[in-house]
């Protein structure tokens, strides 16, 4: 009887189990976007308040890791947003929607510095994003992985055409986008790492530009090294863009990074073709290469080694000093123009960079 009482009552045992949680997951929507395009990172199934560690991956063509991380609790409902929720700590702090994507940086054991950027634009960068228990330090051993979701960022959209260009002296690609157009075209320029970087004209044109992404050195039978530029090439450059049967007149513009934003400000000082620059993170003097056009030249600002030693990466910019002879001062390299252009908007962020007695 006992035995029958024991067997009756078992599945009556069952019928107090706590509830199980629902596995912890991870949701980026969209799994596959262009990569100026915001995504929307939820993670749902955790514990109230619960400690987790987001952590992202990525890794380059040549198979360099990236990686970044942020302190996250749950709400109340076990949930998280990162549109809405504040990270505590890792690499960045705040409601940053986008964190994880900007503040990717190499990992521990890979050469500092580098830069996450696509050779070939039209392969994706693919991000894992991990969702980790408890909060862990950049550097340190994360904890186990209680979800984990893959994003994929393009840099092109369907019907972008890319030709390589070989015209004269200019070199580059051009991207066009989908349609008859015409389409208002835009030169676009990086900085002192050299070479063809096509990335972001391929963008642009997914965006509605015709983008020529122009390399000035260490590009096929271009100078190998920054040592002094020609303005001429910039504006033959100009003057075919300007004159391709796909670009809307009557002028074009230039956006540029570093160095390319120097070149970029010369451009619209000096060449009519240009009506419009972007310049970013550049400086309004000329450094490092002399720069001719015609008879006129501007020396290039150089940099006093000397005093590199000492100093952090992040104020490099304040080995730029003046030499001893007065070619190289940093009032003969600075740009003439920015006080004869009417309609020219200049906007210097005040952060770790250029001296200011050199703007």
């Amino acid at each position: 009887m006992w035995r029958a009482v024991a067997v009756a009552s078992a599945p009556a045992r069952v019928l107090f189990r706590a509830p199980r949680r629902p596995a912890v997951s991870v949701a980026v929507s969209p799994a596959a976007a262009l990569a100026d395009e915001r995504v929307e990172t939820r993670v749902a199934g955790l514990g109230p308040g619960q400690p987790v560690t987001l952590r992202a991956v990525a890794a380059d063509e040549r198979g360099c890791l990236f990686q970044s991380c942020a302190h996250y609790r749950a709400d109340g409902r076990g949930e998280l947003h990162l549109g809405t929720d504040a990270s505590q700590g890792g690499d960045y702090t705040g409601v940053e929607p986008m964190g994880l994507f900007w503040s990717l940086a190499p990992a521990g054991m890979e050469r500092p510095y580098q830069r996450l950027v696509p050779r070939s634009t039209g392969t994706p960068i693919k991000v894992e994003m991990l969702v980790h228990q408890g909060h862990s330090q950049p550097g340190a051993f994360p904890g186990p992985v209680v979800a984990k979701a893959e994003v994929e960022r393009w840099f092109t959209a369907p019907g972008v055409r890319r030709i390589r260009l070989k015209e004269g002296r200019v070199r580059g690609s051009l991207f066009l986008p989908p349609g008859d157009g015409p389409f208002p075209g835009v030169i676009d320029m990086y900085g002192d790492e050299g070479g063809l970087v096509e990335f972001r004209s391929s963008l642009l044109a997914t965006r509605g530009f015709a983008a020529l992404s122009l390399p000035y050195f260490d590009f096929e039978d271009l100078p190998k090294v920054m040592k002094e530029f020609q303005l001429e090439y910039f504006e033959e450059a100009a003057r075919f863009l300007q004159r391709h049967p796909k670009v809307k007149g009557p002028g074009v513009g230039v956006i540029g990074t570093g160095k390319g934003a120097e070149l970029a400000l010369s451009m619209i000082t000096f060449l009519p073709e240009v009506v419009a620059a972007v310049c970013i993170s550049g400086c309004s003097s000329n450094t490092i290469a002399d720069l001719h056009y015609g008879e006129m030249s501007l020396p290039g600002l150089r940099f006093d080694m000397n005093k590199t030693p000492s100093l952090p990466i992040e104020q490099f910019i304040h080995f730029l000093q003046e030499k001893l002879h007065p070619a190289h001062s940093a009032q003969n390299a600075f740009m003439p123009s920015l006080s004869k252009l009417p309609h020219w908007l200049k906007r210097c962020l005040q952060s770790p960079g250029w001296c200011l007695n050199l703007h």
